[in-house]
């Protein structure tokens, strides 16, 4: 069933998806996105917006408007934290796992955690991932007060379950409770399975593969990008005041990051964030199956606007379409997403405050989803087939092929070749190629169709050839 399954995909591709790539959004629809996002900037007097939205295969339209600190303008480039979107990367990271059967979502915590006093056993994966597990809180007032009188320590996670997670407040199962303890048991249990720091799987899971140059996970990686400042109200006197960031280690050291860890520590660019919503729901990080049948499995909540919770993503309702999303805040940073796979839609904002009112992110999103919805004529993005500026000869061949990649197109390209049962044949990837010939050999192989699957994660490019082998 397995190989009859890859077969299937791969006559699929063969029949008809020959090419996929990304445009433009049209210049129509970028100046009535950015007039949009300079009046909400203002109306509401955000410090600064950094924004990334695009449609089906367009390019992300990136933009920043506000300040970072007094004297400087906020650049689409700065670091800002996501917050508990840190949580879709956490879950999108076990499903990996279960995908590898190295864990099922129905396996209790017990089989490798057991050395907690107020972390039952008996909780399942799936009720942590999905905040029905009813763990307690664990930033409460007398943490606080214990992290105050250190501002440089790096909390682990066993410190922070032994000491401060409470009784559960409700039997797991039960009903659900948005609760931070579950990711943080979730980030231990990641580093069980792995024998690995959460943070390193997670890069090596999903930062890496999806070349996201400006994501990172502090205080446990060497940050080298440039962070925005933070703004948040420390007097209580209502207005915002400048905490700078992680890289000046003056009122906010690095090391307040270990407290949310896997529950909410990642910092990362508006461009990088919707890349890995964009390639999440692309089934570039786990398969569509899991997508749809685990994360996208949600149990009603009553929390807002949001009318279910799935795996580490909220199910919505925006302007009577259902779209999906996670965004967060922490110290003097907020995040909003959204997803409509539907129109395939994809929005992120990330703002270097924070608020008592968490929603201010979310009005963003929901009116530069507006934009594109009344104007959608401007919203149509023309095709760029690479695969007619792709040439494969000699095709048919004993053996040896040679690929005429377009110019400027794959950067550092891989090659992929899958036989007809879809088995993988060749991986093989060209460090720094702008435009080349490359050659194939497939003069091993047995005689057949060969589907070359040519790829850039830089440009987000990819082809797909059929070639066929004679001897």
């Amino acid at each position: 069933m397995k190989h009859f399954t890859k077969f299937i995909f791969i006559v699929l591709f063969l029949q008809g998806l020959t090419s996929q790539s990304y445009a433009q959004l049209s210049p129509k629809l970028n100046t009535l996105l950015q007039d949009k996002l300079e009046s909400m900037q203002k109306s509401y007097g955000f410090k600064g917006l950094s924004v990334a939205v695009t449609i089906d295969n367009a390019n992300p339209w990136v933009s920043a408007v506000g300040i970072s600190s007094e004297n400087e303008p906020l650049n689409p480039n700065m670091l800002i934290g996501v917050g508990s979107n840190t949580k879709t990367f956490v879950s999108a990271t076990i499903l990996k796992m279960v995908e590898r059967d190295e864990l099922s979502l129905d396996d209790t915590i017990g089989k490798w955690i057991s050395t907690y006093a107020n972390i039952p056993t008996s909780i399942k994966i799936r009720q942590l991932l999905n905040h029905t597990s009813g763990l307690n809180y664990y930033l409460t007032s007398t943490f606080w007060e214990d992290a105050s009188e250190d501002l440089t320590k790096i909390w682990t996670i066993d410190e922070i379950l032994t000491n401060y997670v409470g009784e559960p407040v409700f039997a797991a199962g039960s009903k659900f409770d948005y609760c931070n303890t579950n990711y943080l048991v979730l980030g231990l249990l990641i580093e069980k399975l792995s024998g690995e720091p959460c943070y390193k799987i997670i890069r090596k899971e999903i930062i890496d593969p999806l070349q996201l140059k400006s994501t990172f996970y502090p205080p446990y990686e060497t940050v080298d990008k440039p962070y925005a400042h933070f703004w948040s109200d420390l007097s209580g006197n209502g207005y915002l005041d400048d905490i700078g960031n992680y890289s000046d280690n003056d009122i906010l050291p690095n090391a307040i990051n270990s407290i949310p860890n896997s529950a909410g520590a990642i910092v990362s660019t508006a461009s990088d964030n919707i890349k890995f919503w964009r390639s999440l729901f692309e089934g570039r990080i786990i398969s569509n199956q899991t997508l749809n049948n685990e994360m996208l499995n949600f149990i009603p909540i009553s929390s807002g606007r949001s009318v279910g919770y799935g795996l580490g993503i909220f199910k919505d309702n925006y302007l009577g379409n259902t779209v999906f999303s996670h965004g967060g805040t922490w110290l003097g940073q907020i995040n909003s997403n959204l997803v409509d796979t539907s129109r395939k839609v994809y929005i992120t904002v990330l703002s270097n405050q924070d608020s008592l009112k968490n929603n201010y992110t979310e009005l963003v999103v929901l009116q530069l989803y507006k934009i594109l919805l009344d104007n959608w004529q401007y919203a149509e993005i023309p095709a760029i087939d690479y695969s007619q500026r792709t040439d494969v000869y000699p095709n048919p061949s004993s053996g040896y092929f040679t690929v005429d990649l377009p110019e400027g197109v794959f950067k550092s390209p891989n090659i992929q070749v899958y036989d007809m049962l879809g088995n993988e044949v060749m991986n093989s990837s060209f460090d720094e190629m702008m435009d080349a010939q490359i050659s194939i050999n497939l003069s091993g192989q047995n005689e057949g169709i060969y589907l070359l699957k040519i790829s850039s994660p830089q440009t987000d490019s990819l082809v797909f050839k059929k070639v066929v082998l004679t001897h």
